[in-house]
């Protein structure tokens, strides 16, 4: 079960500023989701803390475009378990020929999902 971030409204960032920003260092995720009326809401974190982050994505990118050309058993692998994670990717086509049904180009060589 992922952790939720600690949650304020933007108006107690403001008026409060310490106490606030306090509040994301006691939880697990050390973020703090800042409610706003009218607008999308904010995510605050720490600069290190999202670093964090950015080297994760970066590290697990490598490590799947190392694996799939070590083995075409990974390619495999990875087509058919993809779909199950993220639903809206589609299964790869029979062929490499075409495009698979039910995708269809967005003009800039992107294929889209509908």
């Amino acid at each position: 079960m992922t952790a939720m971030p600690a949650e304020a409204n933007f108006s107690e960032l403001i008026q409060k500023p310490k106490d606030t920003v306090a509040r994301m260092q006691v939880n697990a995720r050390r973020g703090l989701l800042l409610r706003r009326r009218d607008e999308e809401d904010l995510y605050l974190t720490t600069a290190a803390r999202a670093d964090q982050g950015v080297q994760v994505v970066d590290s697990i990118t490598r490590m799947f475009a190392a694996l799939l050309k070590e083995s075409p058993a990974a390619v495999d692998l990875l087509t058919r378990v993809i779909p199950e994670v993220f639903p809206w990717v589609l299964p790869a086509a029979e062929s490499c020929s075409g495009v698979p049904p039910g995708v269809r180009g967005n003009g800039s060589g992107q294929y889209l999902a509908r």
